[in-house]
C-alpha cells in the first residue's frame, strides 16, 4: 500500500474508533427510565450498586477494580486455605525460610517438611507381633518443599501485583485532576497554538468538562487501555478525534472536521518534505 491509501485507511479506522466511543459516551449521559419491575437483579442494584452504573460513568472501572479485588481474594485465600489442607502456618511458611536463611543460612531443617523421622512398623512373627521403631528417610519432602516454597511466593507476588494494579488504577482515574492531566497531555499543540490567556482559560475550562462530564471515567478509562496497546501518536489522534465531535455537539466551528486526527498525516509529511525540497 503506498503511504495515501495507508493515511487513509488509518482516518477511517480512527473514524470508527472516535465514533463509537463517542456513542458510547454519549450513552452515559442518557438517563434510563425507571422501571418497576421487581427482582433480585433490580433490588441488587439498586440498594448496594446505587453509586455504580452506566449512567454514573464508572462501570466498566468498578468491574475492572472489582476483578483485581478478586484477583487479591482469590490469592490470600488460597494461601490461609493450605493452612487446613497441609496443617500448618503456611501463610508465614516464606517468611520462615526467609528468617532462616538471615539467621544461620540453613533452610532445609524445616519441620512442616521433615526429611528424616521416627517410623512405627511391625512384623508379625508364629505366636506374636513385634514392633519396631527405626529412623526412615522421606525423599519425597524435597519436591514437597520446593513445591510448597514456590508456590507460597507465586501467591504472594500475584497478590502484591493485584494490589498494585488495584492502587494505580485508582489513583489514575477515580481523581478528577488525574482524568484531566490526561487529556490535557493528550491535548497540548491545541493549547499551544493558543496564545490568548483568556481563551486558553476557556479551553482548558472545556477540557476539563470534555474529562469529567462527556467522557466520565469510563471514557478515560477506555482510551488510557487503547492508549495500552498502541503508539502515543494514535492515541493523540483518537483523543483528539473524540475532542473534536465534543466541540461539534456544543457547536464549536472546528478546524479540520474531515481530520480525525491531531498530527499531520503521512501523506502531508510526504508532500511537505516533496516540497521543501523544490523550495
Amino acid at each position: 500500500l503506498e503511504l495515501e491509501d495507508l493515511d487513509v485507511l488509518r482516518d477511517k479506522t480512527l473514524g470508527h474508533l472516535s465514533s463509537l466511543m463517542s456513542r458510547f459516551t454519549k450513552s452515559q449521559n442518557q438517563e434510563r427510565k425507571m422501571s418497576y419491575t421487581l427482582s433480585i437483579k433490580h433490588i441488587f442494584s439498586r440498594t448496594l450498586c446505587r453509586p455504580f452504573g452506566r449512567t454514573h460513568g464508572n462501570y466498566l472501572i468498578s468491574l475492572y477494580l472489582f476483578c483485581n479485588f478478586l484477583y487479591v481474594i482469590n490469592a490470600l485465600g488460597q494461601l490461609f486455605a493450605l493452612n487446613y489442607f497441609l496443617g500448618m502456618d503456611y501463610h508465614v511458611y516464606g517468611m520462615d525460610i526467609v528468617n532462616a536463611l538471615a539467621q544461620d543460612g540453613d533452610w532445609t531443617a524445616s519441620p512442616a517438611f521433615p526429611r528424616v523421622t521416627m517410623c512405627d512398623f511391625t512384623v508379625r512373627r508364629i505366636g506374636n507381633v513385634q514392633r519396631y521403631t527405626v529412623q526412615c528417610t522421606l525423599p519425597i519432602n524435597l519436591f514437597n518443599e520446593k513445591f510448597c516454597l514456590f508456590m507460597y511466593f507465586w501467591l504472594v507476588i500475584m497478590a502484591l501485583m493485584s494490589l498494585f494494579s488495584f492502587f494505580n488504577w485508582m489513583s489514575k482515574v477515580a481523581p478528577a485532576a488525574s482524568r484531566y492531566q490526561y487529556i490535557k497531555k493528550r491535548l497540548y499543540p491545541l493549547l499551544d497554538e493558543i496564545h490568548d490567556p483568556v481563551q486558553r482559560d476557556r479551553e482548558k475550562n472545556k477540557m476539563r468538562h470534555f474529562a469529567d462530564k462527556y467522557l466520565k471515567q469510563d471514557g478515560v478509562f477506555a482510551l488510557m487501555l487503547t492508549g495500552r496497546n498502541t503508539d502515543p501518536v494514535s492515541e493523540g489522534d483518537l483523543v483528539c478525534s473524540i475532542w473534536k465531535r465534543y466541540r461539534a455537539d456544543l457547536g464549536d466551528v472546528v478546524a479540520n472536521p474531515e481530520r480525525p486526527g491531531l498530527y499531520p498525516s503521512l501523506a502531508l509529511l510526504g508532500d511537505g518534505g516533496a516540497s521543501n525540497e523544490k523550495e
